[in-house]
């Protein structure tokens, strides 16, 4: 019990936000007596589920008579341990719900009191079983006790599962059966995940409603009561920044693309007064943040030239919207092309040329695979693991417009401003698992290094060249490393601290002890 119950306290405790009030516990169904251990209550045939203020504890009177037997062919020194693990489980299930709540026990142990009971009632079956003469009469012994298990426990087990009513068998699917019936919702992005895994893989982790200890974290997502989220919730820059990487769009409901569509903007580009030398006539234009895609009206010209001083790209062709219009043609903005001016080249180089109507994406998202009724798109607005950050915001000062500018605590920005404003530097993931982060970090002066593992500094521990820091809060939730100038190695470690390990490491080495043989003597 301590090498489970001790770790899983003090994570409950310390796994949540600093600060962060504790959620009110639901108290656990009460046990109306030892009787109900043994037969639950019949239900009447009106009520096909069972009451929520009614516990599922009962063991059976076949059960519990195995039970009695077993303790007297279970071995001496395994009978105590089971026997005390039986009557602790059925103290605690008789306890009052509010008492248990406050001895930070969320549920009952029924399923160790179940386990425990297993035990002795399998060595009862087959002390029964042993005391038959022949082979073929201890099998009839055997079927018969698991006939009458069988026949103590199934019936109220199935009484309890919760059948649907015939009232309510008609519900339609609350998935849209198609486009034209599009939600506002996406369903079920990646809600299996735990948070910092989810962040450590780059998946927008939607779960809010499962965040009881995640006040800020549960208001930045924004999702709704059930962890549902908006498209237009998702597709903004702040999801951007909880480490939203990639975004799954059931089909056929293309929501995403439509979504997209919507907030295009269209510009209207002129001409260049220069002579062309390449058959090209060329418009100045500017390059939005997150611009992803380019799209021409249908009917000009089949190919298009991105350009600016010391670099030149050809666009491809883009089908992620083709099914939202046939009025575009789309063309793919590379990877990594940076906001701000530059010019567009279309083939005809007159000097009568006139303007030219172009629609800007800057939605940031690409549609990197469509397989199985699934479409993957990848938001180029999301930030990367780790990154050094360029600028430092007071908490409540609204969204940085960069996203490498980042906000701390109000009360830590003047202790924190001289690691703010510096160019950026190179940061590399030596090594990444759940529990632990290996970095290496070469920058031209101090700086706040960005780590996208949630601020737990109960449980994270940060080194820097062998030495340890003391981590900050950054953009509210993420963890921030105070780096040196020059080469740096960085490591982040999630461990229990040594008073959780001692009695969970002592409850093993007494179960150890427990198991371990003697000879009789």
């Amino acid at each position: 019990m301590l090498a489970l119950v001790v770790p899983a306290l003090w994570l409950e405790h310390n796994g949540g936000e600093p600060g962060a009030p504790a959620p009110a516990v639901q108290a656990a169904p009460s046990v109306t007596g030892l009787k109900a251990l043994v037969a639950p209550p019949a239900l009447p045939e009106s009520a096909p589920r069972q009451p929520a203020a009614a516990s599922p504890a009962y063991l059976g009177a076949v059960t519990v008579l195995l039970a009695l037997v077993g303790v007297v062919r279970l071995p001496a020194r395994a009978r105590g341990f089971w026997l005390g693990t039986l009557a602790v489980t059925v103290a605690l299930a008789m306890l009052p719900g509010a008492l248990l709540g406050r001895a930070g026990i969320p549920q009952r142990p029924l399923g160790v009191m179940a386990l425990a009971a297993a035990v002795l009632a399998a060595y009862g079956a087959r002390l029964l079983c042993e005391r038959m003469p022949s082979a073929g009469q201890q099998r009839a012994v055997g079927a018969a006790l698991l006939f009458l298990v069988m026949l103590a426990l199934v019936p109220p087990a199935a009484r309890r599962l919760p059948f649907v009513r015939a009232d309510e068998a008609g519900l339609p699917s609350p998935i849209p059966a198609g486009p034209q019936t599009a939600t506002t919702r996406m369903i079920g992005l990646l809600g299996m995940l735990p948070p910092d895994i989810g962040a450590t893989l780059g998946l927008a982790d939607v779960r809010a409603a499962s965040f009881p200890r995640e006040p800020r974290y549960t208001s930045l997502l924004g999702a709704g009561r059930a962890g549902e989220l908006s498209v237009s919730r998702a597709l903004d820059p702040r999801t951007a920044r909880l480490a939203a990487h990639w975004l799954l769009e059931p089909l056929p409901l293309r929501v995403v693309s439509g979504e997209l569509f919507a907030r295009i903007e269209p510009v209207e580009l002129h001409p260049r007064e220069e002579r062309s030398l390449d058959g090209l006539r060329r418009y100045a234009t500017d390059v939005p943040p997150g611009g992803c895609r380019l799209g021409l009206p249908t009917g000009a010209p089949g190919a298009l030239w991105l350009e600016r001083p010391g670099r030149r790209s050809q666009l491809e062709p883009d089908e992620a919207l083709a099914t939202e219009s046939d009025a575009w043609r789309w063309f793919a903005v590379p990877p990594g092309w940076p906001a701000g001016p530059a010019t567009l080249a279309l083939p005809g180089g007159k000097r009568d040329a006139g303007p030219q109507l172009v629609a800007w994406d800057s939605s940031g998202l690409r549609l990197a695979r469509e397989e199985r009724g699934v479409r993957v798109w990848e938001w180029d607005l999301a930030r990367p693991l780790a990154f050094v950050a360029t600028g430092l915001q007071a908490d409540g000062s609204g969204t940085p417009a960069a996203g490498s500018v980042v906000t701390v605590p109000a009360e830590r920005l003047q202790a924190l401003r001289h690691l703010g404003g510096g160019p950026g530097g190179l940061v590399e993931v030596v090594a990444s698992a759940p529990a632990r982060l290996e970095l290496k970090v070469d920058i031209p002066q101090a700086a706040l290094l960005v780590v996208q593992v949630k601020h737990r500094p109960a449980l994270w521990r940060a080194t820097v060249n062998g030495k340890r820091v003391a981590s900050e809060r950054v953009d509210l939730v993420w963890t921030g490393v105070p780096v040196p100038a020059g080469p740096s190695r960085v490591v982040l470690r999630a461990r229990l601290p040594l008073a959780v390990w001692l009695p969970a490491c002592a409850g093993l080495v007494a179960l150890a002890a427990l198991a371990w043989p003697r000879r009789e003597r």
